[in-house]
This record gives structure tokens, sequence and C-alpha cells, in this order.
């Protein structure tokens, strides 16, 4: 029997762009999405990128993720422009891209806060 992957996430959330095309996909009853890599896919952990939309202004979402990674987590700003925030701490990054508006899409790029992603996500409105 297969278990429940950390990765796993509810649609449509979001999806992590890495395993889209190159993974399983497994839907459990309650909705619960999981992609399997199906090659060793060792590297994974080691960098992880997302997609999600929200209908968020695009400067509301760069102010919600630097008080979200910057004053809840304490990551340090390293980039900020118009379309983009990184975030650097704790052995790790966070980079936030916005590519599209009206609704506003963003990917999120992480190493070592996939966990704080996910969590980012799920409060973003829909």
């Amino acid at each position: 029997m297969m278990s429940r992957c950390p990765s796993a996430m509810p649609e449509p959330m979001g999806v992590p762009i890495d395993l889209r095309e190159s993974a399983d996909q497994h839907i459990w009853e309650d909705g619960l999405v999981c992609y399997v890599g199906r090659s060793d896919r060792a590297d994974m952990e080691a960098m992880m990128r997302y997609e999600t939309t929200t209908t968020l202004a695009p400067e509301a979402v760069l102010a919600a993720a630097e008080q979200f990674f910057g004053g809840e987590f304490g990551l340090t700003v390293r980039q900020r422009g118009s379309q983009v925030i990184g975030f650097e701490g704790a052995g790790g990054y966070v980079l936030v891209s916005l590519t599209g508006e009206r609704p506003t899409t963003l990917e999120l790029e992480t190493r070592e806060w996939d966990r704080q992603v996910t969590k980012f996500m799920e409060r973003l409105p829909r």
C-alpha cells in the first residue's frame, strides 16, 4: 500500500511545477493530490518550484510574502523588484516571482522552506 507523500496538496492550491510532467499522479478519496517522481529524483528535495493564483493584486502578494517569510520566519530579503522578492536564511531560500495578472499568478521556488511555502499558498485568497 502506498503512503501519502508529505508534499501532497489539495487542488487547486498549487502543484509542484517540477513534478507535473515527470511524475505519477495519485488522487486520494478526500481530493488530496500527490505527485510521485518516476525516476531517481534525489535532487528534488534540494529545490522545489510551485505555482498558484490569487485574487490579490501583485503588489499585495509581494507585501504578503515579505510579511510572511521575513516577519514570521525571519528570512532576510536578498532580492526585490516590481515582480519578484527573494529571501534567504537557515541554509535555504524562497523566491517569489509574479508571472501573470487577473488573477495574479505566482511561482515560488524554494530550498529548505517547502512547508512554509505551501502554508503561504494556503493563506492566499482565491
